[in-house]
């Protein structure tokens, strides 16, 4: 299974690590800070960033910053979050509306009032889900 995944979804897994790279990254920026007014200053900092991001139409540069923002390991700070300014806050929880965390069933597609961005991997994990669930059942019935 693991050969035929880097052969038949290569661009996929090339996605995938650089999410995940530059989403580390960002984690870890945030810290090596060991002062509590330099991590709040590099969290306002990617927040930013992020804010720039989606301006530019670049959801999945937002969508990493926020993976970072939401690592266990950042999330975790208190008082850093606590120091960090209300328009850096707004601006993040803001953000945080327009990305779903989880994959979708196909019914919340047609519920949605307000707007969703959708990253690759949002929509690849429902499809794979739905396809998953649905796959099965037919493939049992062929066979009758």
């Amino acid at each position: 299974m693991k050969c035929e995944k880097i052969t038949k979804a290569h661009h996929i897994l090339l996605m995938t690590r650089r999410f995940n790279e530059m989403s580390r990254a960002v984690t870890s920026e945030i810290l090596r800070q060991t002062e509590l007014s330099k991590r709040v200053i590099v969290i306002e900092k990617w927040a930013a960033v992020a804010d720039i991001c989606r301006c530019l139409h670049n959801f999945n540069g937002v969508l990493q910053i926020c993976a970072a923002f939401t690592n266990s390991s950042i999330f975790r700070l208190k008082k850093t979050w606590e120091k960090v300014s209300k328009t850096v806050s707004f601006i993040f929880h803001s953000i945080n509306i327009f990305f779903p965390a989880q994959p979708l069933s196909l019914g919340l597609f047609f519920l949605c009032i307000q707007p969703l961005i959708l990253s690759i991997s949002v929509i690849l994990s429902s499809l794979f889900l739905f396809f998953s669930n649905a796959l099965p059942a037919s493939v049992e019935a062929n066979n009758r």
